[in-house]
């Protein structure tokens, strides 16, 4: 539902810090209500789990997308689902990108979801596993 913005005053600077400005109170109750009917809407446990698959592999695709790699939704949405066989360097970027966003969350479940330099190298391995050559100045490991 687009949003109308015509109705609504500009927000004013208020050095007031305890008060909002009646227009900013209008956009806050209006995000409120919008909030309350998404909380309230009944999504069947099917339809949730298809959005959070649908979900992790368009991330999977997009962020490997802007770092290059072609391959299609599709590989991404088999990549997620732990279908592909990572046979190629683009498609080892997407298996690897999966076990990266796992590693997240099974960081951030345990509490020890931190950015300190360990954390960011064993991060950094995760996604990098199986990717560079012997050869050259990026080794795989």
């Amino acid at each position: 539902m687009p949003v109308e913005t015509s109705d609504v005053e500009p927000i004013t600077f208020s050095a007031n810090f305890f008060r909002y400005e009646p227009a900013v109170v209008v956009r806050l109750g209006r995000i409120e209500r919008a909030l309350g009917a998404i909380r309230a809407a009944a999504i069947i446990p099917p339809a949730a789990d298809q959005m959070r698959a649908s979900a992790l592999a368009g991330t999977v695709h997009y962020s490997t997308l802007i770092e290059g790699n072609e391959l299609p939704l599709i590989e991404a949405q088999r990549a997620a689902a732990g279908e592909l066989d990572a046979t190629t360097t683009a498609k080892i970027e997407l298996v690897n990108y999966v076990e990266a966003l796992r590693w997240l969350d099974d960081c951030h479940d345990a509490s020890e979801l931190e950015i300190a330099p360990a954390s960011l190298l064993e991060l950094h391995g995760v996604l990098m596993r199986g990717l560079g050559r012997e050869d050259s100045d990026f080794k795989p490991r």
